[in-house]
């Protein structure tokens, strides 16, 4: 069982960590298209409003503030004329193994997923692959049953900023448009629910226990938790009067997380260091989460992975 100590009694502040640091620049939906349109190679603003259905006004909002945290740019002979492709940088590139973890999920416990089928050949050993979350150290897999979260250095508090207007989600499932992921970017991109995931990754299973960890208003988390038992993520804790459990579905989501934090870890990492650190106990060493092909064993490189649709 996961756990981690409580730091603090005061309300209205969240534990910062990098997962939260880093969904402030990629933890919505329309982002998450954005990503998945350049990634499919479609990279122009013209191409990116036909594959995403976003709204012009809303697309034009999101590809700004990728630019503006590093995550999207343009070449720069292309700049000013206002044609060019967007394109992702380094610190965008990086998200790959992120990507590889939400369609590892969205395979194996998406509707959409199983419908259709993302291939991925891995180059090097020229198989299909299956992404594989695996520890750097002991090359084992990882889950949240393996790995333990602690208190990192970098530890702090922040006032969370909640939007008060009603916001209806996105069903990404109901859009006539071809995605490499659906159901896991609905999740990953409501980042109250990831809020709510990561409180019980930790160990917190009480309705009031998630509430003080998220400071969520009641009828917020009420609401919140309500969807994630739709979707089969959670399930109240049978005999266990306000308590919640993480469904298997829920559990297997914390791959992405593990390597959305380490991608926060990079990029976003305090002098002080990590706000949180993993311990895997199988090796018994800090978890340093790689991704690595299931037939051969090696870890999957950017450049050495192809991705594509087949339905």
């Amino acid at each position: 069982m996961l756990s981690i100590d409580a730091i603090t009694s005061e309300q209205k502040l969240v534990r910062t960590c990098s997962i939260w640091r880093a969904l402030n620049d990629v933890g919505d939906v329309p982002s998450l298209l954005i990503l998945q349109s350049i990634w499919m190679q479609k990279g122009r603003f013209s191409e990116i409003n036909k594959f995403t259905c976003l709204p012009k006004a809303v697309l034009s909002n999101r590809l700004q503030n990728l630019r503006d945290a590093g995550i999207l740019d343009k070449p720069s002979s292309e700049k000013s004329s206002g044609t060019g492709a967007y394109r992702l940088t380094a610190k965008g590139l990086d998200l790959f193994w992120v990507v590889l973890m939400l369609l590892r999920w969205e395979s194996a416990w998406s509707e959409a997923g199983r419908l259709g089928k993302v291939e991925l050949i891995h180059t090097p050993c020229g198989h299909a692959a299956t992404p594989v979350p695996s520890c750097a150290h002991c090359g084992e897999a990882f889950s949240t049953e393996t790995v333990s979260w602690t208190p990192g250095p970098g530890i702090g508090l922040v006032r969370p900023s909640y939007s008060r207007r009603r916001q209806s989600k996105v069903k990404l499932h109901d859009k006539d448009i071809t995605l490499l992921f659906t159901e896991s970017a609905e999740v990953l991109g409501d980042r109250w629910s990831v809020l709510i995931l990561r409180a019980m990754m930790t160990g917190l299973s009480q309705f009031d226990q998630i509430l003080d960890d998220t400071t969520m208003a009641t009828n917020m988390l009420s609401a919140r938790l309500k969807w994630l038992q739709e979707i089969g993520l959670v399930h109240p804790h049978e005999g266990h009067s306000g308590a919640y459990r993480l469904t298997e579905k829920g559990a297997d989501f914390f791959p992405i997380l593990a390597m959305l934090q380490a991608w926060g870890d990079r990029h976003y990492r305090t002098p002080e260091g990590p706000p949180v650190i993993f311990q895997h106990a199988t090796c018994s060493h800090e978890l340093l989460p790689v991704v690595t092909c299931n037939v051969c064993g090696e870890v999957m490189k950017l450049g050495e992975t192809s991705i594509s649709l087949k339905w």
